[in-house]
């Protein structure tokens, strides 16, 4: 386990890359339990009915995240999928902007997220 050593905006990259599992850069939020995690996902898929384009602007570096979009979900990001390595961090914008997003949204793993929003 090592999520705990992040703060909320740190972006962070899985060791297991997997489609169905950490493929994707993970924004820490906060901590959930020994085996888990409260995280956002960034994606380049621009379905902007799930997701939403940020601002390259929220991140600290600025290469590689012009075209970046949050996921329209809050999620459990299992501790398995680690250890994670910290790739970026949002900025105070950035984070502000990712927790109005998510704010309403459940608590809830990518798979069941996935299944509800399959088109």
């Amino acid at each position: 386990m090592n999520s705990n050593n992040f703060k909320p905006g740190d972006i962070l990259r899985a060791r297991h890359r997997e489609l169905r599992k950490g493929h994707h850069p993970i924004v820490y939020i906060s901590g959930y339990s020994d085996s888990e995690f409260v995280g956002a996902m960034l994606t380049h898929y621009d379905d902007t009915t799930r997701n939403v384009k940020m601002d390259s602007a929220f991140f600290q570096k600025k290469v590689g995240y012009e075209n970046t979009y949050i996921v329209k979900g809050k999620f459990m990001k299992p501790e398995e999928w680690g250890p994670f390595t910290k790739i970026n961090t949002l900025t105070n914008d950035g984070l502000s902007f990712v927790n109005e997003i998510i704010k309403d949204k459940p608590l809830e793993l990518f798979s069941t997220y996935f299944r509800r929003n399959i088109k």
